[in-house]
């Protein structure tokens, strides 16, 4: 368990109501829980990226009644030429990863709103 948060957030997200992703300057992601207010804490850190972490998607799709593994699913950017597929929740180990063939950083990444195995990045 990672009991303190020393590092600039770059950015988070509040897609799962018991659990916050956030995005770090020094390319983690650190996953907190946030079930019990009173001593909500990081659970986990995952080595993401090596460089700052631009933007993070979850997966649009949902079922009705809990969370399915699809909305489980998180895109990261970064300036270190790569988006990657996570599933934070279950496992700290990348998915898959996908690297720009420009020397631009990725700037954004975001899901389809429309097909669930589309997503697109923007390249700066």
């Amino acid at each position: 368990t990672v009991s303190t948060f020393q590092t600039n957030p770059s950015l988070h997200s509040f897609e799962h109501a018991d659990k916050m992703v956030v995005g770090s300057e020094s390319g983690h992601v650190y996953v907190a829980d946030l079930e019990n207010r009173s001593t909500a804490a990081i659970t986990s850190q995952i080595d993401a990226h090596f460089g700052m972490v631009t933007a993070m998607s979850f997966h649009p799709f949902r079922k009705t009644g809990r969370a399915s593994q699809e909305s489980q699913l998180l895109l990261t950017a970064s300036v270190d030429w790569s988006t990657k597929l996570w599933c934070p929740l279950v496992s700290d180990k990348e998915v898959l990863s996908f690297r720009t063939n420009s020397y631009d950083y990725v700037s954004d990444v975001a899901w389809s709103p429309t097909h669930p195995a589309l997503f697109t990045t923007v390249n700066t």
